[in-house]
C-alpha cells in the first residue's frame, strides 16, 4: 500500500458520521493535500456531493475554508478545476455566501479584470440566483473591488475610465438587481464610460 492511498485509508478510518463537526473536512482535505493535490480535489467533490442539502449550515468549513486551503497549495490548477466542474462552481456561488470571502470575491474581480466575461458571466449568473445572499449588495461590493483597481496609481484630477466591454458586461448583471442600488449603480458605470471622475 503507497502513502497516498494509506493517507486516503487513514482519513477515512478517522471520519466519524455520527459524530460529524465542521472542522473535520478540513482536518482530512488539510492532511490528503500534503500528500496528493488531485485526490483532494476528489475527496471535496464527493463531501460537496454528500452534503448538498447542508450546504447553507457548513458553508464556512466545507466551501470557504476548503477552497481557500487548496488555492494555497495551486491556486491556478484549483481555479481551472472549478469551472470543469459544476459542483464546485455551484457550491461556492449558488448554495452558500463563499462570495462574501474577500480572497473567493477576488477570484471573481480578477476575472473581470483580465476580460474574461464568459467566466466571471458564469459566476454572476449563479449569484444573481443565490437565495442566501443579496445579489444587488453582493454586484455593488464587487464592482467597487473593480472600481478600486482603476484607481490604482491614479493621481489628483486624473480621468477615471472603464473599458467599454467591461462597462457593458457590468451593466448586463446590474439589470437583473431591484430596486436603488441598480440606478445607483447604473449611474456610476456611465459616468466611468463618459471619462467624469468619481472617487
Amino acid at each position: 500500500m503507497d502513502n497516498k492511498i494509506y493517507t486516503l485509508y487513514n482519513c477515512l478510518a478517522e471520519f466519524d458520521e455520527n459524530n460529524l463537526n465542521e472542522a473535520s473536512f478540513v482536518r482530512i482535505i488539510k492532511k490528503l493535500n500534503q500528500t496528493d493535490f488531485n485526490l483532494s480535489i476528489q475527496v471535496w467533490e464527493f463531501f460537496l456531493t454528500k452534503y448538498s442539502k447542508d450546504l447553507t449550515k457548513l458553508s464556512v468549513s466545507l466551501v470557504t475554508e476548503i477552497y481557500l486551503l487548496l488555492k494555497e497549495k495551486n491556486a491556478q490548477k484549483l481555479n481551472g478545476k472549478i469551472f470543469e466542474n459544476k459542483i464546485f462552481l455551484q457550491a461556492l456561488f449558488l448554495q452558500t455566501d463563499s462570495i462574501k470571502n474577500k480572497e473567493i470575491m477576488s477570484f471573481v474581480v480578477n476575472l473581470i479584470k483580465t476580460s474574461k466575461f464568459e467566466q466571471g458571466g458564469e459566476i454572476l449568473k449563479l449569484l444573481s440566483k443565490n437565495q442566501v445572499i443579496d445579489y444587488g449588495e453582493v454586484l455593488k461590493d464587487i464592482f467597487e473591488s473593480y472600481f478600486h483597481i482603476l484607481l490604482t496609481g491614479v493621481h489628483e484630477n486624473d480621468i477615471i475610465r472603464i473599458h467599454k466591454k467591461t462597462a457593458l458586461f457590468f451593466l448586463e448583471y446590474v439589470a437583473k438587481i431591484k430596486g436603488e442600488k441598480k440606478a445607483l449603480l447604473t449611474q456610476r458605470i456611465n459616468e466611468l464610460i463618459q471619462g467624469q471622475i468619481w472617487i
